[in-house]
């Protein structure tokens, strides 16, 4: 369940640094959809997964754009490919190469660009590898109508691994912190949260460390792809 006494700390309607876009690019967003779940769809065209983007033929050198943090790099970067409007996909040598958290953090931005309330949220994803979570980034943005956060796995709109990626179940996805509060209450194995592809990244330490769901990034492709095992 997403913390709503979060709300009292910030306003996220408004773009903060890894969210702010230049007035070219809020320009580009002119023609995004009216809907939450619409934006986060177009988001969603305009990322490819690593291993994707080297299944492609994408040229090595183009990985490095998956260590891009500001939303406004990521479409400077996009756009020198294909300055085409932001709500149009792009074919996938025309995509920013990037992990879950690219897809989640540039939902976001367009959201608030739209004046909409959004964040995006690292935690795990209770879908991708049966009794665990994995490491995964999602989309926040708040309904107008009901009050409440409704969580968007931008990445996986369209994709079977959910019923409704557009607006996951409580016990679909957990934040960091939320992963955290339930293994100390002995509610969670903490052993069967961590990143999916590794051997290393598993255990308490790995929810602990992200205690407010904004660790760096979602490093193993496997638990991001839509053409893989986890996601």
């Amino acid at each position: 369940m997403a913390d709503d006494r979060l709300d009292l700390e910030f306003d996220y309607a408004r773009r903060g640094p890894f969210t702010a876009l230049d007035a070219m690019q809020i320009r580009l967003t002119a023609h995004l959809p009216d809907d939450p779940v619409g934006i986060c769809t177009a988001a969603q065209g305009l990322v490819i997964q690593p291993a994707d983007a080297a299944a492609q033929g994408i040229p090595e050198a183009r990985i490095a754009e998956k260590d891009i943090r500001p939303a406004a790099d990521l479409v400077a970067a996009l756009t020198a490919l294909d300055p085409s409007p932001l709500h149009l996909a792009r074919t996938p040598d025309k995509r920013v190469v990037g992990t879950c958290r690219h897809f989640a953090t540039l939902a976001c931005a367009f959201l608030r660009a739209r004046g909409i309330p959004a964040r995006a949220r690292c935690g795990f994803g209770m879908y991708f590898l049966e009794d665990h979570g994995v490491d995964h980034w999602i989309t926040e943005y708040r309904d107008t109508e009901s009050g409440r956060w409704v969580r968007v796995d931008t990445e996986h709109l369209g994709t079977a691994y959910i019923p409704r990626p557009d607006d996951l179940a409580a016990d679909e996805y957990l934040t960091g912190g939320e992963a955290w509060i339930q293994y100390r209450r002995g509610l969670a194995d903490g052993h069967r949260f961590g990143v999916a592809g590794t051997a290393h990244a598993w255990g308490p330490a790995r929810s602990a460390a992200t205690p407010s769901g904004t660790s760096p990034h979602c490093a193993s492709a496997r638990c991001c792809r839509g053409t893989s095992g986890a996601g």
